[in-house]
């Protein structure tokens, strides 16, 4: 619990490193190239496994290191909430490539900021209805990610209300 005789410095470089690499992590979606030809479904495929593969592991060790951290007195959020925010923007890129692969798949994407504010809206449970999967591999693309949050997402919140330590 902050109280008011620590420094300002102390609370605003961890939120200023957080937004930084949230930022740098966005900023990487928006270089990723995504322009593969439809007949590369195989190689899709596989990075969608290898990449599906990646977050898990990334979250899982986020959430161990942040327990660690935690015990001890030192846990900080930014590790897990990367990695959280790190498979929203990968279903983000996921959604992309298969709309621009086919743009029956999901109606009302048409951009990488379609994307992105598709996959927020999965994640956040708040499915606006504007742009949603019409496509059998759209849906099941989201049923995943909608599996993937339930599960990995409430492992990291029930690694920081495990890991809070008592006022």
């Amino acid at each position: 619990m902050l109280t008011m005789s620590e420094p300002l410095a102390k609370v605003a470089w961890p939120i200023g490193r957080a937004a930084l690499l949230l930022a740098a992590a966005t900023g990487l979606y928006w270089l990723v190239p995504t322009g593969l030809a439809p007949d590369r479904r195989l190689v899709v495929a596989v990075v969608f496994v290898l990449g599906i593969a990646g977050a898990m592991a990334l979250i899982v060790w986020q959430v161990r290191s942040y327990r660690r951290a935690a015990a001890s007195g030192h846990g900080q959020l930014l590790g897990l909430l990367t990695a959280v925010y790190a498979s929203v923007l990968f279903f983000a890129l996921t959604y992309y490539v298969l709309a621009t692969g086919d743009p029956n798949e999901i109606a009302g994407l048409n951009t990488k900021l379609d994307a992105l504010y598709f996959s927020l809206t999965t994640v956040s449970t708040v499915g606006f209805g504007d742009v949603h999967a019409t496509g059998q591999s759209a849906r099941g693309i989201v049923s995943f990610q909608i599996g993937f949050d339930l599960l990995f997402i409430s492992l990291a919140i029930a690694a920081v209300k495990a890991a809070r330590l008592p006022d």
